[in-house]
């Protein structure tokens, strides 16, 4: 951007610092570009969303855009992502321009312009970016949406719309919301609370399901309760998003679930 054209803008959302910090990244992640290829930051699954990947990269104009479209979240988000996924930000800069992505709802950047757009549309993609945030910080992160459960483990989606309603899933979901282990879940807590689900059986069914890592750090069994090993997985790496249903920390109900 010449000098001419930068004193002519006129105020943007963004801090300055943040503002000059996403027009270079427009540029550095395209240079990236090769580098993401090589570390399989796009997966099959995200080459399988375009019928072409080669049209779809000019149709959405570059990585940046189709990172955005695959994911559901803005350009400014998938510049974020794809500039800490491949290390051209550090943490604490990925941290402090989603501070700014917060602050200012309803802006996007475009080929290194930023430009404003209607907010009743970000509202949509809000819980997307929710998201899309905690993968990048967390573990594991197991998002509900209605009846369905998406899992993420260090950055990688491995359960996609899966039934809460399947006693497997349904015991992964309630190991997550008791991060700390505080309940376990056990036989007697499941019939105490009234909870529609089979637990026997449920964490070896998860073995052909889960990473080894993730399936390691579960610990305990059906009568002792079953709980994270928190010295493998800290609760701080843990996050459940989205509707609870019930408060699994309150004592026993009678209603089921």
């Amino acid at each position: 951007m010449s000098d001419k054209a930068r004193k002519g803008k006129p105020n943007l959302p963004f801090a300055p610092w943040a503002t000059k910090k996403l027009e270079h990244l427009e540029l550095s992640v395209r240079n990236a570009e090769p580098k993401m290829v090589k570390e399989n930051i796009f997966t099959d699954s995200d080459w399988e969303f375009f019928d072409d990947a080669d049209e779809a990269y000019k149709k959405y104009n570059g990585s940046a855009g189709m990172w955005a479209t695959i994911h559901g979240i803005t350009r400014v988000m998938a510049l974020i992502e794809l500039g800490y996924m491949t290390s051209l930000i550090e943490y604490q800069t990925f941290l402090r321009l989603l501070g700014e992505v917060r602050r200012h709802k309803g802006f996007e950047i475009v080929s290194g312009r930023v430009t404003h757009h209607d907010p009743a549309l970000e509202s949509d993609r809000e819980p997307a970016m929710i998201v899309r945030e905690e993968v990048l910080r967390r573990r594991l992160v197991v998002a509900a949406t209605g009846d369905f459960l998406d899992v993420y483990w260090q950055g990688d989606r491995i359960a996609t719309q899966v039934k809460r309603s399947d006693s497997t899933w349904r015991l992964l979901e309630l190991l997550a919301r008791s991060r700390n282990g505080v309940p376990r879940i056990g036989a007697e807590w499941i019939r105490t609370h009234n909870i529609d689900m089979r637990l026997k059986d449920a964490k070896h069914r998860l073995k052909a399901k889960l990473p080894d890592a993730l399936f390691d750090a579960i610990i305990g069994g059906e009568k002792t309760g079953f709980r994270f090993d928190l010295e493998k997985i800290p609760p701080d790496d843990i996050r459940f998003i989205g509707d609870e249903r019930f408060d699994i920390h309150q004592s026993a109900r009678s209603d089921g679930s």
